[in-house]
């Protein structure tokens, strides 16, 4: 068998077995040889250094097609979000509410929009926006725009349709999040390397091969999911200033939606924990849809509460954002939305107009989920009792629709796709160690720890940090009424902040002086 992919100028082959790979590669890199000739270097070496750099710049973010281009420049010519929507009102419900006609028609939808090639079109404009919309005032505003212009396509394909949100607290509590019946073949498929099961198997992404994910690992620093106390604490403040990104240090504010939003990315893993290629996985629209629905519940308590108009709430102009970014000012034009500013994303008639959302499933009930029970014991905070999920062995085996031309093989036997280099990753802060890969005793034990004694990031007040040596491995955590908790934690890579290393230096240069001093005096004596 013989294959051949023809690119430009001079050539390459790879041969193996009987799988010839003969590329014609671009006079860049026949340069790259030729110069590598004339150098005191290991040519072999440098022929392999060649073809890396030339690669690792075709692996780069997508840029937006022309295609692409007109595409969404008809948002601006027909005026989206300063009319009513042709396809009406809709609401937004937990993914495992939803029946099985109801779900399968979502997802035949999403099959469509990634055969017509508009799925890619969302996941390219999304790969662009780093400095724009992530880590700064316009995050939550203009994904709010993005994921309705995503659920119009939708609707435009079937109006029956809505975009779904995906309530991770509900996975949470449970010994394994992931366990859970959404990374099953009736949901989202796999969670784990090529996504080989579900209705996005096999599907191709940004990285231009088979999507992949790699959820609940484990390591140095292991992910974790927004769970229900993280939005407790939410509900708690009143100001826009207090629960988005700015010039701060972005994991000091434990209320801050983006940052708890980036450790869902960093949870799900593969394509979803690169920022250039995570609009890719239709997961991505459903995590979104709960970080609207979780900024939506914070804005009802702004206008009921507080007293202030989320519409005109918006961060101080020498405070939008962190180093690095730019236009998240509150009249800077939306990125990809030439005719919307950013603050346009906080009008109060999308969710007026557009779409709204039912409440988070609750007990006793759990909206009537065949995939949700009622538990009154798992969590002594939530007397009342929390909807948990079902685990993947409630799916029927092959329920997500699948057409003959969806229905092939996984063409690819890799360990890991191509990752370019300069990619950013969508990094959120340190969960309490469950992964993928521990046992269930072990995950048990771990959950009923961290619900005993609830986690530092779910208390408040601030952190007064107790040197147990010089790098400062532990902390106890102080609370706002002076109570201190004598709970020792492990501090990690995320939450060592600017603050611990800074004491960590001031630490280590109190005891250079203390030993200055002192060989300084045995000097003296002698």
């Amino acid at each position: 068998m013989i294959q051949k992919i023809v690119i430009a100028i001079a050539c390459f082959h790879v041969v193996a077995g009987d799988f010839v790979f003969h590329e014609t590669l671009p006079d860049t890199v026949n340069e790259c040889f030729e110069n590598a000739k004339k150098e005191p270097v290991n040519f072999h070496r440098a022929q392999r250094a060649c073809m890396l750099a030339y690669y690792t710049e075709v692996l780069q973010p997508q840029n937006l097609t022309d295609e692409d281009k007109r595409f969404f420049a008809e948002r601006q010519n027909s005026r989206f979000m300063f009319t009513p929507p042709k396809t009406g009102f809709r609401l937004r419900r937990e993914i495992r509410t939803l029946s099985k006609e109801e779900r399968q028609r979502f997802f035949k939808v999403l099959q469509t929009m990634y055969k017509e090639g508009t799925i890619q079109k969302f996941g390219r404009l999304h790969g662009q926006t780093r400095k724009k919309v992530h880590k700064g005032a316009a995050f939550l505003p203009w994904h709010r725009v993005f994921i309705l212009d995503f659920e119009e396509e939708m609707r435009r394909i079937d109006e029956r349709v809505f975009l779904p949100y995906w309530d991770y607290t509900i996975d949470n509590n449970i010994t394994k999040p992931s366990d859970s019946v959404v990374w099953s073949d009736c949901f989202f498929g796999n969670g784990e390397g090529f996504i080989k099961t579900g209705p996005f198997r096999n599907w191709y992404g940004g990285h231009s091969i088979q999507m992949q994910r790699d959820y609940a690992r484990g390591g140095q620093c292991p992910p974790r999911l927004i769970n229900k106390l993280d939005i407790n604490r939410i509900m708690k403040k009143c100001h826009f200033t207090d629960v988005t990104t700015g010039s701060e240090p972005f994991y000091d504010n434990i209320n801050n939606i983006e940052m708890l939003h980036d450790g869902v990315h960093d949870w799900v893993g593969g394509d979803m924990d690169e920022l250039p290629f995570a609009a890719f996985d239709p997961v991505f629209y459903l995590h979104h849809a709960f970080i609207d629905y979780i900024w939506e519940k914070f804005r009802n308590r702004q206008r009921n509460s507080c007293h202030i108009n989320p519409e005109t709430d918006w961060r101080p102009k020498n405070d939008l954002c962190q180093i690095g970014r730019e236009d998240h000012g509150a009249f800077d034009t939306m990125f990809g939305y030439p005719h919307l500013r950013n603050i346009d994303g906080a009008w109060n008639n999308m969710t007026q107009y557009f779409y709204n959302y039912e409440e988070q499933p609750e007990c006793p009930h759990c909206s009537h989920s065949e995939y949700l029970y009622c538990d009154t014991k798992v969590d002594s905070e939530f007397p009342e009792g929390i909807c948990l999920t079902k685990t993947k062995d409630v799916c029927e085996s092959g329920e997500s629709i699948l057409d003959n031309e969806s229905e092939r093989g996984t063409q690819w036997n890799l360990d890991n796709r191509p990752v370019p280099f300069t990619v950013e990753r969508i990094k959120g802060m340190s969960g309490d160690g469950r992964s993928r890969d521990m046992s269930f005793e072990d995950s048990f034990k771990v959950l009923q720890s961290e619900i005993g004694k609830g986690t530092p990031r779910n208390k408040t007040g601030h952190m007064s940090v107790t040197a147990k040596n010089a790098l400062l491995f532990h902390y106890t955590v102080k609370t706002s009424g002076d109570k201190h908790d004598d709970s020792k934690y492990n501090i990690s890579l995320h939450e060592c902040t600017k603050g611990c290393l800074g004491l960590t230096v001031i630490g280590v240069a109190c005891i250079a002086l203390l030993f200055c001093t002192i060989v300084g005096l045995l000097f003296k004596r002698f």
